[in-house]
């Protein structure tokens, strides 16, 4: 499709509307954000908070980090991965594959880095030509995602395109998570009903974190990313055409200039590291237990009540955010103290607490567990912790 014709499709530049308010902060977004402390810099609890309310995209872009570093610090780095990715294209190969490596080290977990590193290395002398390939398909006015069925697209070589290309942002699942709830709160706003226009459709993944990403809710259901290379890509260009549509008709000063398209990207990237727990979730009685009628309701299938708190939540999503973690396996890791003082987020229990309204709570209890293993897809065994020589009780894959 034509970029302008995109731009011109129904729905889309009502959205683009829609986006520029927000991004002017006219529109609050009034975001309740959670971060763990995990992995944030230093003096960033004390100057910001783990949990607050950004009323604007602005405020979550002041709030960014990656790696224990805030956005200054990452802003330089990719900016000299930029240089030395564009400048190895004119003809240097081991400075492409040396860049490419750079940027997935930076931007990936181990695991996934090396995945894509091992790709890369595949490709020999003719990465630079498939890079090249990519980035005119990305670049075009008319783009033919076709190349994508020979050229890698994930959350790593979205961030290499990113800094190939002008003009096309980092979309990872966070930022498609937080796009997809974007469009949720702008179609419940205009009272649209029915499914997800097809021009913002877009989509998200839950990634390796345990964090709730799902942006699904009020009736409309958003796909996830997967190995589709050519629908990623699709993806990541019609968002870096809407949000750069959306970034010049705001007129705001903190996504002005040559990073302001970045500077979103950031932002959104921030929104969708927690999102709120769909509605369905929320329905209680006075006390804050689960209403009777939401407690008897017919569960979705596939799904498992909370034992601690109203709701379910989806096996098919645990056992995929399972299967990410690249060991088989998730430790239980139940703790009886409040979420922001969870210390092992990679663990089933704070997996169950980000996915529910009652986070205070540990969720991870034998009932629960049993419940999961009496699925067939888990078995109950001691594994060892990552970074400890202690075995804990696990939950393993039986089908990894």
């Amino acid at each position: 499709m034509l970029k302008q014709d995109y731009l011109e499709t129904a729905l889309v530049p009502e959205f683009v509307d829609y986006l520029a308010s927000i991004l002017s902060g006219k529109a609050p977004i009034d975001f309740e954000y959670r971060f763990h402390s995990a992995h944030t810099p230093s003096g960033y609890s004390d100057g910001f908070g783990l949990t607050g309310t950004a009323q604007t995209l602005e405020d979550l872009f002041d709030r960014y980090y990656w790696k224990r570093e805030y956005y200054a610090a990452n802003a330089d780095k990719l900016l000299g991965f930029q240089r030395q990715l564009r400048s190895a294209m004119g003809g240097d190969l081991t400075g492409v594959h040396h860049a490419v490596a750079q940027i997935m080290d930076w931007g990936l977990n181990p695991s996934a880095a090396q995945a894509n590193k091992a790709w890369a290395a595949q490709q020999g002398d003719q990465l630079p030509a498939l890079l090249e390939a990519g980035k005119r398909a990305l670049e075009s006015a008319e783009p033919d995602y076709s190349i994508f069925q020979q050229v890698r697209m994930n959350a790593g070589f979205t961030k290499v395109f990113s800094l190939l290309c002008d003009g096309i942002i980092i979309y990872d699942g966070r930022v498609g998570a937080a796009l997809c709830w974007l469009v949720r709160r702008f179609l419940k706003h205009i009272g649209y009903a029915g499914p997800v226009p097809k021009a913002l459709a877009f989509l998200w993944a839950p990634g390796r974190s345990a964090q709730y990403r799902n942006p699904s809710g009020d009736g409309f259901e958003f796909d996830c990313l997967t190995s589709d290379a050519s629908a990623w890509a699709r993806a990541n260009v019609e968002a870096s055409w809407l949000l750069e549509r959306a970034r010049v008709a705001s007129g705001a000063p903190w996504c002005a200039g040559a990073s302001g398209l970045r500077n979103i990207e950031c932002a959104l990237f921030m929104l969708g590291y927690c999102l709120p727990v769909g509605e369905a979730t929320r329905r209680r009685g006075r006390t804050g237990a689960p209403r009777r009628d939401v407690q008897d309701a017919v569960l979705p299938s596939n799904h498992i009540r909370f034992e601690y708190a109203p709701g379910s939540f989806d096996v098919d999503e645990l056992e995929q955010w399972v299967r990410t973690l690249g060991r088989g396996y998730v430790i239980i890791g139940g703790l009886n103290r409040n979420f922001v003082e969870h210390d092992r987020p990679e663990s089933l229990d704070y997996w169950l607490r980000a996915r529910c309204t009652r986070r205070n709570v540990r969720q991870a209890t034998t009932a629960l567990v049993e419940r999961l293993v009496a699925t067939g897809r888990f078995r109950l065994e001691a594994k060892r912790w990552p970074g400890e020589n202690r075995q804990r009780k696990g939950l393993v894959l039986t089908n990894p």
